[in-house]
């Protein structure tokens, strides 16, 4: 087979998953790899570890399509390699606390979500979820942009800071202010 230079659309991709040919991992490698990488990277620090999550997201994608069907083929396979990095980190460091930005961007927005047991408890997740979306969709795109690397992406403060071309200080405040809102809307909703 000759080497295509062009990427297929998200919709061929999952074709092929759904008719259970193998290209659909060659093409998901060929247009996601690198940035399936960057995510567990910046989980795991290691390189190694972020290749085997990402070798684990080609597989659990294949493993999921069919039956699931993607909307949107992007976020699904960022949402397992994702899942599947942190589940490695949590292993890999149940005995201690690392900090890195992992722990960092998560502690940031524990500030915001925290709660007592019975609290938390009585969270229903998929309320919180839709009160998530609803709340990511009201964000300005800017807002989102910091919000999306920062706490889905757990991209550094620097890098944000240097993908938008402005101080780490502006890229803190505009966290803080995220964050206020998100408490604001959350305790709005009566889920804190």
């Amino acid at each position: 087979m000759a080497k295509r230079k062009t990427q297929l659309p998200d919709e061929e991709i999952v074709a092929l998953y759904l008719s259970r040919n193998e290209d659909a991992i060659v093409e998901t490698e060929r247009k996601y790899k690198n940035l399936l990488l960057q995510i567990s990277y910046n989980i795991l620090f290691d390189r190694q570890d972020s290749e085997e999550c990402v070798n684990d997201t080609y597989l659990a994608a294949w493993n999921s399509i069919p039956p699931t069907v993607p909307q949107v083929l992007r976020t699904y396979l960022l949402r397992i390699d994702r899942n599947l990095s942190l589940m490695l980190w949590r292993k890999k460091h149940r005995e201690r606390r690392l900090s890195n930005i992992y722990t960092e961007s998560i502690d940031e927005l524990s500030e915001v979500l925290a709660g007592d047991d019975a609290a938390e408890k009585a969270f229903e997740e998929k309320r919180l979820r839709e009160a998530l979306v609803c709340f990511f969709e009201k964000l300005d795109e800017r807002a989102q942009t910091i919000f999306t690397c920062r706490y889905f992406c757990l991209d550094s403060v620097e890098k944000i800071a240097g993908m938008l071309k402005t101080s780490q200080s502006t890229v803190f405040k505009e966290l803080a202010k995220i964050r206020g809102k998100l408490k604001e809307e959350l305790t709005k909703e009566g889920l804190l």
